[in-house]
């Protein structure tokens, strides 16, 4: 699909117009977007992505770099079971009882994780688990509570220098894994 034919089919913001005039196809746009953006343009595709955004909701709070790791170390039990219920809801494993529960566990626990780095991965895991969210809403959550998790951790380690460059390398991650599952998208 052309970008011209896009913009005049779908409500777009003005940050996402400005990077669309950039491109003359859809495609070359979405190969091309940062995180951010392929988020807003997958909200035009006519809900056709839920179950690829959920995916990506739990890969961002179970698998996303940070210094000496991934995400899934910073979570506690209750947050991991968050993410493990999601992928069995979006399997067809688990029910929204399941999910709902697990939530309501996550969020008695939820103070009793110590460090800010893992606060915003047990976030990741709640958006993650947000059954009853916008699965683009979850998405972008869960991608950049579990990034600000990296950038924590790097700059409680390391300083703020390399938080920035932690965050830039899970956004990174995140919109590789993104294009890995909507690897062309389609737009009406």
């Amino acid at each position: 699909m052309l970008v011209s034919h896009f913009i005049r089919n779908h409500s777009v913001d003005s940050k996402t117009l400005d990077f669309l005039f950039n491109y003359k196809t859809m495609q070359e746009a979405w190969d091309n977007c940062e995180i951010e953006c392929a988020l807003r343009l997958l909200e035009e595709s006519d809900h056709r992505y839920n179950t690829e955004l959920r995916r990506f909701a739990c890969w961002c709070a179970r698998n996303t770099p940070i210094t000496n790791g991934t995400t899934w170390e910073l979570l506690n039990d209750a947050s991991k079971n968050c993410v493990d219920v999601a992928e069995r809801l979006i399997d067809g494993k688990a029910t929204l009882l399941e999910s709902s529960n697990a939530r309501s566990v996550y969020m008695r626990k939820f103070y009793e994780v110590p460090l800010e780095p893992h606060i915003t991965s047990a976030y990741a895991a709640a958006y993650a688990t947000a059954a009853y969210s916008s699965p683009r809403k979850s998405a972008g959550e869960a991608s950049y509570c579990s990034a600000y998790a990296a950038f924590c951790r790097a700059s409680y380690i390391d300083g703020d220098a390399a938080g920035l460059t932690a965050a830039k390398a899970a956004y990174d991650a995140h919109i590789k894994v993104l294009r890995e599952l909507i690897p062309t998208p389609v737009w009406s």
